[in-house]
């Protein structure tokens, strides 16, 4: 899954990944049951710390869309927004 973030943005990369995933989720290009990249390897492929993908799938989690399990990786639970 490709993303764009602008690192020069004023708004925080944190919030642009956490908007752009959402978006994805809600047009329906990740569905009920997809799995999200692993913390790291989405961090390599967006080109941003860990934290900050850490932060944006917990916000994700907060809003009720994914769902974090050990060793299973965080999983796409609902549809929309």
């Amino acid at each position: 899954m490709q993303i764009s973030l602008d690192h020069r943005s004023p708004i925080p990369v944190f919030h642009q990944l956490t908007e752009a995933l959402r978006y994805a989720i809600a047009t329906g290009e990740l569905t009920t049951g997809a799995l999200l990249p692993p913390l790291r390897r989405a961090a390599l492929l967006w080109g941003v710390n860990l934290h900050t993908v850490r932060r944006a799938y917990a916000e994700l989690a907060r809003l009720g869309l994914v769902v974090t399990r050990t060793p299973a990786g965080t999983e796409v639970i609902r549809n929309g927004v």
